[in-house]
C-alpha cells in the first residue's frame, strides 16, 4: 500500500512520510465497514522492509539486487547458521551487507545492546563462507548459490530514537561511537515517533512537522552500503 508514494528515487521526507502513511493506515480495519473498529493497529515491520528496499535500491549500482526477509542457508557439509536478515544486499554474486530494521527498539531497549554484541561476533563467523537460498518473489523460488564477503557488513536501521529512556540512548549511542568493521547502527529520526500516540486525527505533512529527519544519517547509510558493495 503505497498512497502516500513520492517518486522515485525516494528523500528521506518521501520515506518518513510512508512511514508515518503505513502507521496511519494500520490503525484502521484492512476491511473497512461503518460497523468495524480497529483496537490494536497491525503490525507494519513487513512493509517497512519493503520501503527501505524500495528507498534504497535505485541508489545503489544497476547490478545489485536486494533479498528481502529470505532465509539463506551455509552449504552443506558446513555447520548450520541460518540468517534470515531484514534485507541483503547481493552484487556479483555475493552478500555484500545485510540489513537489520527496527521501527524503535521498544521491548527491546534493554537487551539491544548485548543483541549487537552477538552480531559483531557473527559477522567475521559468516565472511567468506558460502551460502544457499531459494530466491523467492512472490511468483517464483529458484535455488541459489551466494557467497558471504569477506567485508560484509551488519547494518542496523532504526527509524525512530524515541520509545526508550535517554540513559538507553546514551547507552546506545557511545557503543555506536566505537568504529567497528563488522557493523553500524544508524538512527533515521528522532524527537517524535512516526506512531505517536498524539499524531492521531493530523495529517501525515502534520506529523513530520514534528519529526525530526535525520538526513545525514540516511546520507551516511547509503554511502556506506555502497561501500561494503565494492568489498570483495
Amino acid at each position: 500500500m503505497m498512497g502516500y508514494r513520492a517518486a522515485n528515487p525516494m528523500t528521506p521526507r518521501d520515506f518518513i512520510a510512508q512511514v508515518v502513511h503505513l502507521y496511519q493506515e494500520a490503525r484502521r480495519p484492512l476491511y473497512p465497514h461503518p460497523r468495524i473498529s480497529r483496537g490494536v493497529s497491525r503490525a507494519i515491520a513487513s512493509q517497512a522492509e519493503d520501503l527501505l528496499a524500495f528507498y534504497l535500491i535505485d541508489q545503489l549500482a544497476p547490478d545489485t539486487t536486494i533479498l528481502v526477509n529470505q532465509t539463506i542457508t551455509p552449504a552443506t557439509g558446513q555447520p548450520r547458521q541460518r540468517i534470515k536478515p531484514d534485507l541483503a544486499i547481493v552484487k556479483e554474486g555475493a552478500i555484500k551487507a545485510i540489513v537489520d530494521l527496527k521501527m524503535d527498539l521498544g521491548w527491546m531497549r534493554k537487551e539491544f545492546l548485548g543483541y549487537w554484541r552477538e552480531w559483531e561476533q557473527r559477522i567475521p563467523q559468516l565472511r567468506s563462507r558460502e551460502f544457499r537460498l531459494h530466491r523467492k518473489d512472490g511468483a517464483s523460488n529458484a535455488r541459489e548459490s551466494l557467497t558471504f564477503s569477506s567485508q560484509a557488513r551488519l547494518f542496523f536501521v532504526l527509524v525512530s530514537d524515541t520509545n526508550m529512556k535517554q540513559a538507553q540512548l546514551r547507552e546506545i549511542e557511545a557503543k555506536r561511537r566505537k568504529k567497528s568493521e563488522y557493523s553500524n547502527l544508524l538512527i533515521l529520526s528522532s524527537r517524535m515517533h512516526p506512531n505517536d500516540p498524539s499524531t492521531f486525527g493530523m495529517s501525515v505533512e502534520e506529523v513530520l512537522d514534528r519529526i525530526r529527519i535525520n538526513d545525514k544519517e540516511f546520507e551516511r547509510w547509503v554511502d556506506a552500503v555502497r561501500g561494503a558493495s565494492l568489498g570483495q
